[in-house]
């Protein structure tokens, strides 16, 4: 990251705020101040502002901010230097403050042509806005941008993500408003109708047939019987009557003929179940490759290879 054209001022500037009147200051805040600025004139950016911090907590002095602003400064966090020497001029009739105030002011206007403002508002309530990948307050919040391209992500529950690429400019305004999709509904779930009427078209052709075939052995039975039943020289002989001789037979026959009339009248109410499953559930579709052929030119020799599907 380039440093800024006034780093050089800056570090001087810090290397002088020591001397400057002060609130009263603990000795370890005043050891983390010279700490941090001995890292500044090492150009340990990182570790001053870590030093600045530190002091910070236990002063909680402007002074302390405004080390933190040049130390943010010179590692390009622009937004961060502007709040930071924001509130360290908003202490008004500090010493230390006031004492500089001319500098410190001419710092940050410098700093203004480093960032912008941005406020972004979105559809959705619940929305979360990133910029660059780090989290920011969404609408109705104006917020500090550093200049220059960025990319914005919003999500939101149950919306589509949206990535949108922007360019802050220096010292302006960005307002954008955004409206997220919804997600697509899911596709229904396939219904187990058509699988489940092929299986029982099935089942009742299946009993259906059976049904069929007992009826028509239970009618052959009772053409037997019957025959049986007919026969004079066996149902008459012996001076006994055709009930004594041949009952059995005549039994067999009515059973028969009970089993044959359940079987057709099965069979035929399975036929219909089985006819109307077999419209109402749709056919798999049948999926044919249409005939191509391909030919290449052959690398070995003159000519041309082809290959087919038909």
């Amino acid at each position: 990251m380039a440093r800024p054209a006034t780093l050089p001022g800056l570090v001087w500037l810090g290397l002088g705020l020591i001397t400057l009147p002060a609130a009263a200051q603990s000795p370890g805040f005043h050891d983390l101040l010279r700490a941090g600025v001995e890292h500044r004139r090492a150009q340990r950016e990182a570790e001053a502002f870590a030093a600045f911090s530190a002091a910070w907590e236990q002063c909680r002095c402007p002074e302390a901010r405004v080390q933190m602003a040049l130390a943010a400064q010179a590692l390009g966090r622009w937004c961060d230097a502007a709040a930071l020497l924001d509130e360290a001029l908003g202490s008004a009739g500090d010493p230390f403050v006031e004492g500089l105030r001319p500098r410190l002011t001419e710092e940050r206007r410098a700093l203004d042509a480093h960032v912008g403002s941005l406020r972004v508002e979105v559809d959705s309530p619940s929305a979360l806005v990133s910029l660059d990948g780090a989290p920011i307050a969404s609408a109705p919040a104006v917020q500090c941008a550093p200049a220059g391209p960025h990319a914005l992500t919003v999500t939101a529950p149950g919306r589509v993500a949206l990535t949108r690429a922007l360019v802050v400019e220096p010292g302006a305004r960005l307002d954008l408003g955004l409206a997220l999709r919804p997600l697509p509904a899911p596709p229904p779930l396939p219904s187990p109708w058509p699988a489940r009427a092929r299986t029982a078209r099935w089942i009742t052709l299946g009993a259906g047939a059976l049904g069929l075939a007992a009826a028509g052995t239970a009618t052959a039975l009772e053409a037997a019987a019957v025959g049986r039943w007919n026969d004079d020289a066996r149902c008459l002989a012996g001076g006994l009557s055709r009930a004594e001789n041949c009952g059995g037979d005549l039994a067999t026959a009515d059973r028969a003929h009970a089993v044959a009339v359940a079987g057709y009248v099965t069979a035929g109410a399975l036929a219909a179940v089985t006819t109307v499953l077999w419209v109402l559930s749709p056919r798999r579709p049948v999926t044919r490759e249409r005939s191509r052929a391909t030919c290449l030119p052959d690398l070995r020799a003159t000519g041309v290879t082809c290959a087919g599907v038909f």
